[in-house]
Parts: C-alpha cells; structure tokens; sequence
C-alpha cells in the first residue's frame, strides 16, 4: 500500500447556506472552512452562491452538478470533510486516495425517530423515507477514513455502530488506544468574540416576552 499523500487540498462540503444568515449546519461549516484554512488550502462547497466574503477560503456552487462531476470535484482534493454525499460518491471516494472525514454532529437514527413516527400515512412511505436517510449514514460509517462528532456522548454512540461495522480492530488500537485517530470530538463550539447586545428584538418588542 502507498504511504498517504501529504495533506494540503482540503474540500468543506455543507448541505446548507452558508452567509449573513445561516441555521446550525451553515454555522459548522463556516467555522470548519475558516478553521482549516489557517493549516490547509480549503475550498468551501456550498448549496448557494454566499453573500458573505471568507478570508483565506475559495468557494464553489454544487447544487446543480450531476454525479460524475461531483466526483471529479471530490477527486480534485487530499481530504473531504463533509456530513455525507450522495451513495455513488461515497463509495468511489473509498476507492481513491483522498482521504475523507464524516461530520456524524447529527445523528440522523435519533433526530427523526419521532418526527418520522408522528406521521401517519397510509401507504408506509415513512418508513422507506427513513430508511434511505440512515443508509446514507451508514455508507459513510462504512466507507470514512477519520470521523468527528459534537460530543463525547456521542462519541459513544458511533463507537458502537463502529465497532458493529467491524471498524475496530486490533491493529488499530495498538496504535491508538483511545481510538482518537478513527473518531474525535469537535464540539459546536462559540464565536471567539463575546456576543455584544443589540436592539431589543424580543423581549419588550414581542408581546408576553
């Protein structure tokens, strides 16, 4: 086997917004492209154009590419951070030498349990539904080079379903005993600034608030 290219190129893929407003997911990915960017040359992948600029980070539009060029995009870098791809890129990266680590922050099986219990319909699509968003996650706990998660409770977790993929094995942990090198906590984390106050927006302005 060939030693590991050195690591310079590194693709941020977000599934999410990313500029002047973002929800939880956009925030991540913002924070992991301006973090990696002091170490690697990080490009952003973002669903839309952002309206916002980031110093030191190059971004590119994937919404809109098919597949195969969603590949070669991937294939263009040494490593990929990313929450998942779709099923072919997944498993054509594990074929190559780019090395890729899986954002496992969200637990999909626990976050729609119950919203996907709650519906009611009548011809079960529910239950594929759920199952085609699990599969994704377990495609890239098959097929991920390195993994990270929000917590160490959720560490757990994904330890388990590691171990349970036959991830674990002891070669491994003679040389990683705590396993770091597999999976890693990186927390949501806060902006480094402390939060300043505005104008009200709630409270005072918002009735019974």
């Amino acid at each position: 086997m060939s030693p590991p290219r050195p690591l310079r190129r590194v693709l941020v893929v977000s599934y999410d917004v990313v500029g002047s407003a973002m929800a939880g997911p956009g925030i991540r990915y913002y924070h992991f492209a301006r973090e990696l960017a002091r170490r690697y040359e990080v490009t952003l992948a973002v669903p839309e154009p952002p309206d916002i600029e980031l110093d030191g980070v190059r971004t590119v539009v994937w919404r809109g590419l098919r597949t195969p060029e969603l590949k070669r995009l991937c294939e263009g870098f040494d490593a990929v951070v990313a929450q998942q791809l779709p099923p072919r890129v997944m498993r054509r990266l594990a074929r190559t030498p780019v090395r890729v680590v899986y954002d496992l922050y969200d637990p999909y099986l626990m976050e729609n349990l119950g919203f996907y219990a709650a519906r009611d319909g009548a011809d079960g699509t529910e239950q594929s539904e759920y199952r085609a968003g699990a599969l994704l996650q377990e495609i890239a706990l098959a097929t991920g080079d390195a993994f990270v998660c929000a917590s160490d409770r959720q560490r757990d977790l994904w330890l388990g379903m590691l171990g349970a993929l036959d991830r674990i094995d002891i070669e491994r942990y003679r040389g990683d005993e705590e396993l770091r090198g597999l999976i890693d906590v990186v927390p949501f984390g806060l902006e480094a600034e402390p939060p300043r106050a505005g104008a009200p927006v709630l409270k005072g302005v918002v009735p019974g608030i």
